[in-house]
């Protein structure tokens, strides 16, 4: 299966996760959900704010089937006509989704979870994008909320027709990076999709 993007985006993805996890130092200690569901901490100091962008709101209904994923932690619907795929990428998502038409150029990952200690939500979305300048334009979206917790929007442009959403949250210590990768030209199917995985959500 050709999905787009997909290798430079593991790779990417790995290496800023791993400025993420060595700024936080050693985080194998059991995480707790004790904490707080929304992060108010001010984002550190450092160069141009990234832009906010408007992504459309205005999306088609996505009907959801009974197949449920589970992962790490976490647990989401599968629209219907989608399934679980293995995409070509090291490392792999801790899970994916994509339509069963292959030929439909788009698809919903959640990346490599891994451990952040105490650090907070705006601190980890800082460093993250720093780790994702280097792929392509940055954008940042609103924050919304995902079954309970904060979750920060990034999106990174890759020429010449690629683009991933990302909805970060953090939950039990550790950071959560779900996405859309989607060619813009399918722009609404793609996020109306990747808002009903979102609304489906749940932890633990």
């Amino acid at each position: 299966m050709s999905r787009p993007a997909e290798r430079a985006r593991g790779a990417l993805l790995a290496v800023a996760a791993g400025l993420v996890v060595a700024a936080a130092g050693c985080s194998d200690a059991t995480p707790s959900t004790s904490g707080e569901a929304a992060s108010t901490a001010v984002a550190p100091a450092r160069g141009a704010p990234v832009p906010i962008v408007s992504l459309p709101t205005a999306l088609p209904p996505v009907a959801l089937s009974e197949a449920r994923v589970r992962g790490q932690d976490y647990a989401y619907s599968v629209p219907r006509d989608w399934t679980e795929v293995d995409l070509e990428a090291d490392p792999q998502p801790d899970s994916t989704i994509a339509p069963r038409d292959e030929a439909l150029p788009y698809y919903i990952a959640v990346d490599r979870v891994f451990g952040v200690g105490a650090r907070s939500l705006d601190e980890v979305v800082a460093q993250l994008e720093d780790g994702f300048s280097g792929e392509g334009k940055l954008g940042a979206l609103p924050r919304r909320q995902v079954a309970g917790f904060a979750s920060a929007g990034v999106i990174v442009d890759v020429p010449p027709r690629t683009r991933h959403v990302y909805a970060i949250s953090i939950y039990a210590e550790r950071a959560f990076p779900i996405r859309v990768t989607y060619d813009p030209a399918h722009e609404q199917e793609a996020l109306a999709a990747f808002a009903a995985v979102l609304d489906s959500w749940t932890w633990g």
